[in-house]
């Protein structure tokens, strides 16, 4: 049942430690300073405003489907009993 609660805390927040090496992260922003210049002119493109704008394109665009087998009683009273929202 772990597997199961730790998806909406990650959800939530859609941090997660680690998940990409520094040098691939500060590649992946410095793609996406022109992109955050062109939609906000006037941003300084500093690391914390570009993650920042990472973030909200992610939770924007992230779309996920959680797919379980109705045959097991547990998955469906977990199913039943958890709150799906939109990000």
């Amino acid at each position: 049942m772990t597997e199961l609660t730790v998806v909406p805390t990650h959800a939530e927040s859609l941090k997660v430690s680690n998940l990409f090496p520094r040098e691939e992260m500060d590649e992946m922003l410095q793609e996406l300073t022109p992109v955050m210049k062109k939609e906000f002119p006037r941003r300084a493109a500093t690391n914390e405003n570009l993650y920042s704008y990472y973030m909200t394109r992610v939770k924007r665009n992230l779309h996920v489907a959680l797919c379980f087998s109705p045959v097991i009683s547990l998955t469906a009273t977990v199913v039943t009993h958890t709150r799906c929202t939109r990000l």
